[in-house]
């Protein structure tokens, strides 16, 4: 449902960068505006920060081996008890979420690089899913909120 102004009225955040390097520091900085209007503690708000800058730094550094200029977009809605997310980019078709699962449990010496942002993504989110939808690659996401003891649902829930 949108109100007169074509906006979702759940949407608590949207934002639309270029894909660049800089765009995942716009970013970071939008969602600490965000977590502070929002008043989410410190925990959730790590979370959503880390998960974000790790998948739009994927698509930054992988989704455009051409070179082509691309977007990135995306979107927080709030519904009761969840917070839902969803990136949406024009860059390959990439399904994250077909990447094997890193090992986490070797030194670092041994271990593969890449693949950890996907794993903190599937980590401190409650839900994933990707669809290839009119060209654009979609990612979405879902959080549980859970009450704190001041009853205000912007607690993070244990992962």
């Amino acid at each position: 449902m949108q109100d007169s102004r074509g906006r979702d009225p759940e949407s608590i955040f949207h934002l639309r960068l270029v894909a660049e390097q800089i765009s995942t520091h716009l970013l970071a900085e939008a969602i600490t505006a965000l977590a502070e209007r929002e008043q989410w503690d410190l925990e959730l708000s790590f979370q959503i920060d880390l998960v974000l800058e790790e998948l739009v730094q994927n698509v930054v550094s992988y989704g455009y081996p051409d070179g082509r200029e691309g977007e990135v977009e995306i979107e927080i809605r709030r519904i009761p008890g969840r917070l839902l997310i969803r990136i949406e980019d024009d860059g390959d078709a990439f399904d994250p979420f077909s990447l094997e699962t890193p090992d986490t449990q070797s030194g670092l010496q041994e271990r593969r690089i890449g693949g950890l942002g996907v794993h903190f993504a599937k980590e401190f989110t409650d839900g994933h899913a990707y669809r290839r939808v009119n060209g654009r690659n979609r990612i979405d996401l879902e959080k549980k909120l859970s009450k704190d003891r001041s009853g205000d649902a912007n607690a993070a829930s244990p992962v």
